[in-house]
């Protein structure tokens, strides 16, 4: 075993995870979190959602990796819990009765409005505010299914192929969901300037 945890490989850290080795998991933690977080943020969480669902992600991971099979790439199958933990929670959302009070709705932020800023500056955060809430806009108003596919890939950095076996699809149903989500989200993102 390597001196660091950096430098374990992928399949030696599964291997240790499987047998509940808490300092596995906390490296397996480190290389995937942020990618994880990012892809809850930009399906449509808040900040503080994006963590939890982070903490469930992994949890279940804990609770299923004795059952990992290393037929297929861990990724994928990392990515295809935290999309199944993604519609849970957003399911569980639409079945929850508002909380929020009649009248106030346009105080309530957009879910696609919180992406991270990372630019110094007022007037370019607060451009940088107005084009994430465009964004976030436009992709709200995609198919489900086109919306997931623009996200893992863009924001999640999946390949097609993973995408596919993930979305349990074809390569290229993945391919034409992308293309066909980026082009409506273009159309979409014109006609709102």
């Amino acid at each position: 075993m390597a001196d660091s945890a950096q430098d374990w490989k992928l399949t030696d850290l599964i291997a240790l995870c499987r047998r509940g080795d808490p300092e596995a998991f906390d490296q397996l933690i480190e290389r995937y979190a942020s990618r994880l977080y990012g892809l809850a943020l930009h399906a449509g969480s808040s900040h503080h959602e994006a963590e939890d669902l982070v903490q469930e992600i992994f949890l279940r991971v804990v609770k299923a990796v004795r059952r990992y099979r290393e037929e297929g790439r861990f990724e994928s199958w990392l990515f295809r819990i935290a999309m199944n933990c993604i519609r849970d929670r957003q399911r569980k959302k639409r079945a929850e009765p508002s909380a929020q009070p009649i009248g106030q709705e346009e105080d309530r932020p957009d879910r696609w409005t919180d992406l991270p800023d990372t630019r110094p500056g007022p007037g370019q955060k607060a451009e940088s505010r107005e084009s994430a809430a465009r964004l976030g806009a436009a992709l709200s108003q995609l198919p489900e299914w086109e919306r997931e596919a623009i996200v893992l890939r863009h924001f999640s950095q999946l390949s097609f192929a993973e995408m596919a076996k993930m979305l349990d699809c074809p390569i290229n149903t993945a391919l034409s969901r992308v293309h066909r989500g980026l082009r409506r989200l273009k159309t979409l993102m014109t006609e709102d300037e």
